[in-house]
C-alpha cells in the first residue's frame, strides 16, 4: 500500500475509535433514554421556545403585516416610476411638437421676408425702368 492509504486508513479508524469510545462513555454515564434523547439532539436539533401566547402571536402578526407592508411600498414605488417615466415621455413628445411647431413658424417667416425681398427688388426694377 502507499504511504497515502495508509494514513487515510489510520485517521478513519482513530475517528471510529474515538467515536465509540464516546458513545461507551455516553452510555455509562447516562440512563437509555438519555442517551437516545442526546443523540437525537445532535442529530434533529432542539426547539427551545416559549409555547404561543397573544404577546408572541402578536409579533409574529407585526412582523407579517410590516413585510406585507414593505411588499406593498415596494408596488407603490414601482407604480410610481413607472407614472413618473411616462409623465417625463409625455413632456418630451409635447417638446418635440413644440420644437416642430416653432420650426415651421420661423421658416414660413423666414420665406416671407425673402418674398418680401423679392418684391422689393421687382418694384425697385420697375421704378427704374420708368425714369
Amino acid at each position: 500500500m502507499h504511504r497515502r492509504h495508509k494514513h487515510k486508513i489510520a485517521s478513519m479508524f482513530l475517528i471510529v475509535f474515538l467515536g465509540g469510545i464516546l458513545f461507551v462513555e455516553l452510555s455509562f454515564t447516562t440512563g437509555p433514554g438519555e442517551l437516545g434523547g442526546y443523540l437525537a439532539a445532535q442529530v434533529v436539533g432542539l426547539k427551545v421556545g416559549v409555547d404561543d401566547n397573544p404577546y408572541n402571536t402578536l409579533a409574529e402578526q407585526l412582523k407579517s403585516k410590516e413585510a406585507t407592508l414593505r411588499e406593498k411600498e415596494r408596488l407603490l414605488k414601482a407604480q410610481e416610476e413607472n407614472l413618473l417615466r411616462a409623465k417625463v415621455e409625455r413632456q418630451l413628445k409635447d417638446q418635440r411638437v413644440v420644437v416642430v411647431y416653432f420650426g415651421l413658424v420661423a421658416l414660413s417667416l423666414f420665406g416671407l421676408i425673402l418674398f418680401n425681398f423679392y418684391l422689393e427688388r421687382q418694384r425697385d426694377a420697375q421704378l427704374l425702368m420708368r425714369r
